[in-house]
């Protein structure tokens, strides 16, 4: 083989291996294009429905949304979010917010605001998403937005597994890496409480969820809450079969009577503006009652519900906490008999130097 003959074959395999090349990068390039984004979710006002990608951009109506947004890491997708939610913002990023009240007006605000990050090129209508509430009520205000060409996605969980399916759709839709993702963790802390709870002997614990609702006392009836108490193995003693109400308020002599039927517990409402030894005072609470109030955040639809469910079942089960007691007034009570009888034994030393 010649000399000229050999470097043309040369030629030709260089050529051939940077083909190659070439058309292994062009379709390695091409699955990288065509990887299927997709994903589906269950709304609760439409049922399934199927996106092509995650959003870049969310606006959270609903505290638990933004609570849960932040916690999947993604707190930089948020536009806007509701001004019960704005502090929460701030606080953690240190930076402001849009946010709008879950008010008529407030969506209306809502719609205007959005429609100028449309204008601004930093929201864009057919991939950014509005999560909120499946609430009856919002239909006319979810209208209002869908009506201007926005996506609105709904959810209303009212248990724990409804819960982490909420949460799980929410990872769907913020494109949450699978190291940041919450949901598995829920299912697997109730795996394990469960599998404690199959362990136990003996009576389940018999509690009771007082909530608050500005200053007014109700008890859960049913609900994410009554829930909660159920999942974590007792057994929920302000369920009343003749109410269809979520919560109820109780009647003259209702902890009294709860405590004659068994009632153990009492799990106070992180609202409650005291602790538990100014409620069993406030309240007229008898002795005999464990009382422990519980973070706002472990009854509510976010992933905290999943230590929420293990301090409720550990509260009942494993721990060993005396009855509350009342707020101990009773050394007050001495220091001012003391204070009055060193008053009166000065009176009687001055009148006898008088005298």
């Amino acid at each position: 083989m010649t000399t000229v003959r050999k470097k043309q074959l040369m030629a030709f395999a260089v050529v051939a291996v940077f083909a190659m090349t070439c058309l292994s990068a062009a379709l390695i390039t091409s699955d990288e294009t065509d990887a299927d984004t997709s994903f589906t979710i269950t709304d609760y006002v439409k049922g399934e429905r199927t996106f092509s990608e995650p959003a870049q951009n969310v606006v959270t109506i609903g505290k638990a949304f933004t609570i849960t947004t932040i916690s999947l890491g993604q707190i930089e997708k948020l536009s806007a979010v509701d001004t019960s939610s704005k502090d929460d913002v701030q606080e953690l990023s240190g930076k402001s917010i849009l946010s709008y009240d879950t008010s008529m007006d407030g969506f209306i605000n809502l719609r205007q605001g959005l429609d100028i990050l449309v204008a601004q090129g930093k929201w864009i209508k057919e991939k950014d998403m509005i999560i909120t509430y499946g609430y009856g009520f919002y239909e006319p205000r979810v209208s209002l937005l869908t009506e201007g060409g926005y996506t609105v996605v709904q959810f209303y969980p009212n248990d724990y597994d409804s819960t982490v399916a909420a949460i799980a759709d929410i990872e769907k839709i913020l494109g949450v890496p699978d190291s940041m993702k919450r949901s598995q963790n829920m299912i697997d802390v109730k795996e394990s409480v469960t599998n404690k709870i199959e362990g136990l002997s003996g009576e389940k614990v018999s509690a009771i969820y007082a909530g608050f609702s500005s200053t007014s006392l109700t008890i859960a009836n049913t609900g994410i809450t009554d829930n909660l108490i159920t999942t974590a193995g007792g057994t929920n003693a302000g369920r009343d079969a003749g109410v269809t109400a979520a919560s109820y308020a109780p009647g003259d002599g209702f902890f009294e009577l709860k405590k004659a039927e068994g009632a153990t517990v009492i799990f106070l409402d992180g609202n409650y503006n005291g602790s538990a030894e100014d409620f069993k005072d406030n309240y007229n609470v008898p002795d005999g009652y464990r009382i422990l109030k519980i973070d706002q955040s472990w009854n509510s639809y976010t992933p905290a519900l999943a230590d929420g469910l293990v301090a409720l079942y550990e509260f009942m089960y494993e721990s060993d906490t005396s009855p509350t007691e009342g707020s101990d007034n009773s050394n007050m009570l001495y220091a001012a008999l003391g204070v009055i009888a060193v008053i009166a034994v000065l009176a009687a030393i001055v009148i006898f130097r008088r005298q």
